[in-house]
């Protein structure tokens, strides 16, 4: 369900080191996906069959990630021409493309839009071929929405119909993506990766810390979001003989990519989640270098809990001594909000700036000297960008009345009286902070104590206020003033607690926010 399109018009990260990025032929993408699939294992989830186009995951208010394969033969009378492959939809969230069991490229394909792929004759059969997408998809649903296709000059070969379907778990963990922040850094900056995790860059003068640690402490900067690197040797006592798993009970805040001698093994967007992850036996060796890449997006960051690699014949704590290095210091996010859909929750003006917590940012503080030259042409046109959308939001808003809000009566009291435990118990509404349907009983929670009242919960509700609490599901409503801010059908609260909207209520809480 879409409540509202957000389009990121440009982003500003000052203070950014610009490095020359070694150039290398790994195939990483390949790697990693066939480690995540563990393509020449057998795997102990039997094939099932699905029509295509189609969803072939269904709403999940968890966001776990999930790693399937599609597959589907198709016959061809003629290999002499390419052919390219088209996905009119695209897929949710991101995969890669495989021919008669060969990875077309090293490309992840990262779009719910028309992909386009080409199929080099070199690569087809005469006879019958094989189409093989890997998708890992960490969304709510997943869906192929369109038709999928082969076409060229002399031929179209439809995929559509039934596809063989496989889930793969194995691997899962080292791909967690329960997002707090819609923002994805790696969508608009290359963090040199491949210079930063090789095993021959020398980090001799960077600076040491032991795990675990704390972004804002180790820089003395209780402000600070960015990009940061940690690398570390890594010896073993011999050349292991089985996989090892490398796990941090705590987890990180909020992002990390995680490389082992190169080599990507693990991606995770979750906030304090546990890090737990695979590393193949053949990714290590005597000496190695194992690299994170932490991302902190907006308030406490770093790694949260002592590192541990173990496996069943070997254990070691790796916490500390961290070689680290800041890469990139972000400082705002300007966005644009279409909000022509009357159906949108923003009822402010288009145009703001934000942090990436959603906060709304004083323009004037923001402005920073730029050191760069190379940047100053950028800043004076996005200067004048800025000022012809608030030109336009002045003349917009000088013509627009707003409603005159009508005060019901209901909305004047500020209390009621709660009947629990055989005693009336006075509550001011603004001391309420969640209400819970519970069959024939309400659990109301209040700051320190909760009441349960014998009354559903529809009934309960009736008797508050709606101006002042919104139902979100079947069973929980919650007192608006707690909303710290809605991404989509996430709803945060002050307590840092969230909470999926049902499918139901998603016009009740849009009018409320009007």
């Amino acid at each position: 369900m879409k409540f509202y399109q957000i389009l990121i018009v440009f982003t500003f990260c000052l203070q950014i080191n610009i490095y020359s990025q070694e150039k290398n032929n790994i195939n990483n993408n390949i790697e990693y996906f066939t480690f995540l699939f563990q393509l020449k294992d057998s795997v102990s989830t039997l094939p099932y069959q699905l029509k295509l186009p189609g969803v072939f995951k269904n709403f999940s208010s968890s966001f776990e990630t999930g790693l399937f394969s599609f597959e589907k033969t198709f016959y061809l009378t003629n290999n002499t021409f390419d052919y390219t492959l088209v996905i009119e939809g695209g897929f949710h969230d991101q995969g890669m493309i495989l021919l008669n069991d060969q990875f077309l490229n090293n490309t992840i394909h990262r779009s719910k839009n028309r992909i386009e792929v080409k199929l080099p004759a070199e690569f087809l059969i005469k006879g019958i071929n094989k189409i093989s997408f890997l998708i890992v998809s960490h969304s709510e649903y997943g869906t192929f929405e369109n038709d999928i296709y082969l076409v060229n000059d002399h031929d179209k070969v439809f995929l559509n119909g039934i596809w063989d379907v496989i889930s793969f778990q194995k691997n899962k963990n080292n791909f967690v993506r329960k997002p707090t922040q819609g923002f994805d850094l790696l969508q608009f900056v290359d963090l040199k990766t491949e210079k930063y995790s090789s095993i021959s860059y020398n980090d001799e003068n960077w600076p040491k810390t032991n795990f675990p640690v704390s972004i804002e402490k180790l820089f003395d900067d209780m402000e600070l979001d960015g990009v940061f690197c940690f690398r570390k040797k890594i010896v073993l006592d011999q050349i292991p003989k089985e996989n090892y798993t490398l796990t941090i009970p705590k987890g990180i805040d909020d992002f990390d990519q995680f490389y082992v001698n190169g080599k990507l093994v693990a991606t995770t967007d979750c906030f304090y989640c546990e890090r737990k992850y695979v590393i193949p036996k053949e990714y290590l060796s005597i000496e190695n270098n194992f690299t994170f890449f932490l991302i902190d997006k907006h308030g406490p960051g770093g790694v949260a809990d002592k590192v541990s690699l173990y496996n069943t014949l070997d254990s070691v704590d790796i916490s500390g001594e961290w070689s680290y290095k800041k890469l990139m210091e972000m400082q705002m996010l300007v966005t644009v909000k279409n909000v022509d859909n009357s159906k949108s929750f923003f009822k402010k003006s288009n145009f703001s700036f934000l942090n990436l917590d959603g906060d709304e940012l004083i323009f004037e503080n923001l402005l920073i000297e730029d050191v760069d030259g190379s940047n100053y042409l950028i800043f004076i046109i996005s200067l004048f960008l800025l000022l012809l959308v608030l030109l336009y939001l002045f003349l917009r808003n000088r013509t627009t009345k707003k409603p005159i809000q009508k005060e019901e009566l209901k909305d004047e009291i500020k209390h009621l009286f709660i009947r629990s435990d055989r005693a009336d118990h006075k509550v001011l509404f603004s001391e309420i902070l969640l209400i819970e349907g519970k069959k024939d009983y309400v659990k109301v929670s209040l700051l320190n104590k909760s009441y349960l009242v014998r009354k559903n919960l529809k009934t309960f509700l009736s008797e508050l206020p709606e101006s002042k609490f919104v139902r979100i599901s079947k069973s929980v409503a919650l007192n608006t003033e707690q909303i710290e801010k809605i991404d989509k059908n996430m709803l945060f609260v002050k307590s840092g607690n969230y909470y999926i909207i049902g499918k139901k209520y998603n016009q009740a809480i849009k009018e409320l926010l009007k």
